[in-house]
Formats: structure tokens, C-alpha cells, sequence
């Protein structure tokens, strides 16, 4: 009987003892999401510019990259697909350049006029057009590059030249245009 009594008083003081842990653990999580809440405030909130040291960790690349590998890890352990490799919506479609603009036809054959595989001779089998919007002294003109594609008569592999390169990848921006804009930003002092 007093082994009984001794057990449930051993168990009760543990009971009482996890019971102020977790109530500390809970005053801790209260501070730590009112903190959050605060720097998200002065970050993000009205005046968001005047943020200056507001009580913020300092975390070096080292220690950043370490919680990213650590939160991917979590993320495969549970068994969750990262955002990266989420399945991805419709694409978006961009407008269309003005129709009021000067269009040039820019040709891109493909080097050879033989198909690579067999060496046939290749037929035309459409085209893949892109617009790249220029500007020439405060003329605006679009630059329509074509490409042809073409189908070897013998074996029906396609070809097809290259795309030119771009300033910036699935821009309409051509390099005269950001040339044109640079220079009004820095040489003019235009916005």
C-alpha cells in the first residue's frame, strides 16, 4: 500500500513538473509569434523603410543554407512535394507588340540545307516566330526573327536553326531598346 501511494505521488510531481514545462514551452511560442508578428509589422507594414536592427537575428549564408537543407529534409521526411517540383499552372500569355509598329523580317535558315542523320534533303515544315521589340534613335521597330523548320524527305527528322540569343531570356526587349533605356536612366537622368 504505501509502494502504491509512494507511485502515485512520484507520478502526480511528474505530471506537475511537464505540466510547467509545457506551460513555459507555450509562454515561449506566445513571445516568439508576437516577435514575428512585430518584425512582420515594421517589415512589410506601413513605413516598412524605417526597419533598422528592430531586435533581428543576424543570420549568415552558412546558417541560412543549413535551415533550407534542414527544412528540405523535414519536407521529403514527411513525405511533401517541395514548391520547386510543384506541378505548375497554365502558362501565361503575353500581349501582343503593337500592330502600328514597323515590322522586319529577320530569316534564321539552319546551316546545313542535309539533314544531320541521314543527309536527305529536308522539306519546309512551318515556322516558329518570335518578336523582339527594337529601337533605332526614338523609332521603335519590331524585329520579327523566323525560323523555319524542316523535315528530311528520307527519314522525317526535323531541323531547325537556332534561336538568337537575348538580353534577357523571354523578354521583348532587344538590346537597342535596353541600350535606348539605360541611356535615358544614367545619361539623362529620366526615370
Amino acid at each position: 500500500m504505501q509502494a502504491l501511494k509512494r507511485l502515485v505521488i512520484e507520478q502526480h510531481s511528474a505530471s506537475q513538473a511537464k505540466d510547467i514545462e509545457l506551460r513555459e514551452q507555450q509562454a515561449l511560442i506566445e513571445h516568439l509569434r508576437f516577435q514575428l508578428a512585430k518584425l512582420r509589422r515594421a517589415r512589410f507594414g506601413q513605413s516598412s523603410e524605417q526597419l533598422e536592427g528592430a531586435g533581428q537575428l543576424p543570420m549568415s549564408f552558412e546558417e541560412l543554407k543549413a535551415a533550407v537543407l534542414e527544412a528540405e529534409r523535414q519536407a521529403q521526411a514527411a513525405g511533401e512535394i517541395p514548391a520547386a517540383a510543384a506541378p505548375k499552372g497554365k502558362p501565361v500569355r503575353r500581349k501582343k507588340l503593337p500592330e502600328h509598329l514597323e515590322r522586319i523580317p529577320h530569316l534564321i535558315e539552319p546551316k546545313d540545307c542535309t539533314c544531320p542523320d541521314c543527309g536527305g534533303a529536308l522539306k519546309t515544315l512551318g515556322t516558329d516566330e518570335s518578336e523582339v521589340l527594337e529601337a533605332k534613335t526614338v523609332t521603335f521597330t519590331v524585329t520579327r526573327h523566323i525560323r523555319p523548320k524542316k523535315r528530311c524527305t528520307k527519314c522525317s527528322a526535323i531541323v531547325q536553326a537556332p534561336a538568337p540569343s537575348r538580353p534577357i531570356e523571354k523578354s521583348f526587349a532587344g538590346a537597342s531598346l535596353l541600350a535606348l533605356v539605360l541611356s535615358w536612366k544614367y545619361s539623362f537622368h529620366l526615370p
